[in-house]
């Protein structure tokens, strides 16, 4: 016929026409043409095909493609600059605290020239005509110097006796006693006097 149809046939032509329509089809066709068009379609496809391109093309997408699998294997080179652990924080060591040097103040001793009257650690020095004579005579005792004194004897540090020292008297051959024997009886002074100043101070300092 010269003219169209005013109604489309319920059923498509046995032969194709020889030429293309004015208008492409409202309803895309259920099968792709056998024969692709001579020119590309002007908006990409929604779906993207199940194979690729048999030739690349010339220049690169607008927008990236996004993949719906991931790659096989890894690429070769790492993305950006890697990242470096940030070391936790190490605090500063802190410094054991020291012993404060002080005198016992409810520490005190019997005098040697009355053994009735015991006195404290600020005894020594309240008299400064006799702080001298106090120092040699009391601070020489080990338990007064390290113990209760230590302070005003001059007896702060680490020196102690040596708990398994023993040294043999002098008026009585064969008996031996430890650096506590010393300080215990009323004549301290006198033992002090008679043992410290030999080689016992050395060897048990």
């Amino acid at each position: 016929s010269l003219k169209p149809s005013q109604v489309p046939s319920d059923k498509p032509s046995q032969v194709p026409s020889s030429l293309p329509s004015l208008k492409p089809s409202q309803v895309p066709s259920d099968k792709p043409s056998q024969v692709p068009s001579d020119l590309p379609s002007l908006k990409p496809s929604q779906v993207p095909s199940d194979k690729p391109s048999q030739s690349p093309s010339a220049g690169p997408s607008n927008k990236p493609t996004v993949s719906i699998k991931p790659s096989a294997a890894p690429s070769k080179a790492p993305v950006g600059a890697p990242t470096v652990p940030v070391p936790a924080p190490v605090a500063p060591p802190v410094a054991s605290p020291v012993a404060a040097c002080v005198d016992d103040s409810l520490f005190t001793f019997t005098l040697v020239t009355d053994a009735t009257k015991s006195v404290d650690c600020a005894w020594i020095t309240k008299n400064a005509k006799a702080i001298a004579t106090r120092t040699s005579t009391y601070c020489g005792n080990g338990e007064i110097k390290y113990k209760g004194c230590p302070s005003t004897c001059d007896g702060c540090g680490t020196c102690a006796d040596d708990a398994t020292f023993t040294f043999e008297l002098t008026n009585q051959t064969g008996k031996f006693v430890n650096c506590s024997w010393l300080p215990k009886s009323k004549n301290s002074a006198l033992r002090i006097s008679t043992y410290c100043p030999r080689q016992i101070k050395q060897e048990s300092s």
